[in-house]
């Protein structure tokens, strides 16, 4: 029998061996690690479910909630694993419907997933299907356009502070580019820029850059409602934040729908992504 519940630091031991048996997490070595990961400034204590059977964790689903401000409350799955000594087929939809319940009771219309194309049958056999899919974007920093402001103001956060509530939403970016990134910077210690971008009191728009390898920085921007008219130049001026520690270059994963409209804004190199984003509406 497999009991589905609330997932506690102290699975992370048994997670460890669930980890290991997959080929994607063979860098993740000890329960610290494991821990680490789910210290995820993200995960809340309703977003963690495991699956647990003769008192051993053998699987797990983390998920979060997200407003997209052109789909409404949006779930997002950030992961999904069981033990490869397990049958995925039997453990994982149960952790899958008992993660869509609670997201539903939080009024989710949809349920977003970015999964591997060998991943991606698992996922139509839980009744999720392929959003379009994705580009990764790129420009030395050197070619990106000057950019103007017009009474707009940028205000920047520090590193250490909590992810602030308004800067979890998506619009023009797939749901979770931005607060992913920022999750990301805040575990890792890694050096970044999370930014705002005012008019009056009004909010714009949110971008956050963070210094990867060799040079190049990865970000992600968005606009609010407020923010349409200016999203060309609160995309550029987040690009150009990476300046700062120098880098040759800057990058980004969008939504290859979303290609018309930023192509327009620089000279980008296009390259697609293998990962396919998937969907299920409620």
């Amino acid at each position: 029998m497999v009991l589905i519940r609330r997932g506690v630091m102290k699975d992370c031991k048994d997670l460890l061996e669930v980890y290991q048996s997959s080929h994607s997490m063979e860098d993740i070595v000890n329960v610290e690690q494991v821990k680490a990961i789910h210290r995820n400034p993200l995960i809340s204590r309703n977003g963690w479910l495991v699956a647990e059977s003769k008192e051993m964790v053998i699987g797990e689903i983390i998920f979060r909630m997200e407003n997209n401000l052109q789909l409404g409350k949006t779930g997002i799955i950030m992961d999904h694993h069981i033990d490869a000594r397990e049958s995925r087929d039997v453990v994982g939809p149960k952790l899958v419907k008992a993660a869509e319940k609670i997201m539903v009771s939080q009024d989710a219309g949809q349920i977003f997933h970015i999964t591997t194309p060998e991943d991606y049958n698992y996922w139509m056999t839980n009744k999720y299907f392929a959003k379009g899919s994705l580009s990764r974007i790129e420009v030395p920093i050197s070619k990106l356009p000057k950019v103007r402001f017009n009474n707009v103001s940028v205000v920047e956060h520090s590193v250490a502070d909590k992810i602030p509530r308004k800067m979890r939403f998506s619009n023009y970016s797939y749901p979770g580019a931005i607060t992913d990134l920022i999750a990301e910077l805040k575990m890792q210690n890694k050096k970044g820029r999370l930014l705002e971008y005012y008019y009056g009191s009004k909010l714009l728009g949110v971008g956050v850059v963070i210094n990867r390898l060799n040079k190049t920085a990865q970000f992600a921007a968005d606009v609010t409602k407020h923010g349409i008219e200016f999203i060309d130049a609160i995309i550029i001026k987040t690009a150009k934040a990476a300046s700062r520690w120098h880098c040759n270059s800057v990058f980004s994963i969008v939504q290859s729908s979303q290609l018309d409209m930023i192509g327009k804004m620089a000279d980008w190199d296009v390259s697609p992504e293998k990962d396919i984003p998937v969907m299920r509406v409620l």
